[in-house]
């Protein structure tokens, strides 16, 4: 995952909401993607859904068979892995938060690191 951000191949969430909203691609097409992105696994062609290697195919598997993959586990696994998504992402923005508060207030220094994160 980090060569292909290092690349500018890893898809982006916010782009890939940005083409939906502004027409380029369709919603489904776009919803399907993302869908298949955020609770599938890291296969190839997401990386070529932009950047250097980009392939306009590679859309057409992504909302086709990698979608289907998805799709076919069933709601309750689906469910499961977007339970567990919320928690985490809840539990990140928490500490997240600790951590800003307790460096605005002079409790810790700001850690260095993950500079396009931060």
């Amino acid at each position: 995952h980090r060569l292909a951000e290092d690349i500018g191949s890893a898809p982006v969430l916010s782009e890939m909401f940005g083409d939906m909203l502004a027409g380029r691609r369709g919603v489904s097409p776009t919803f399907k993607a993302t869908f298949a992105y955020c609770l599938g696994q890291a296969y190839p062609s997401f990386f070529r859904l932009r950047g250097p290697y980009a392939s306009e195919k590679q859309w057409d598997v992504a909302t086709g068979e990698l979608y289907q993959v998805n799709v076919k586990r069933g709601f309750w696994e689906n469910f499961g892995l977007v339970s567990m998504s919320v928690f985490f992402l809840g539990l990140n923005c928490s500490f997240w938060a600790l951590e800003a508060g307790a460096w605005a207030v002079g409790l810790v220094p700001k850690r260095r690191g993950f500079g396009r994160y931060c």
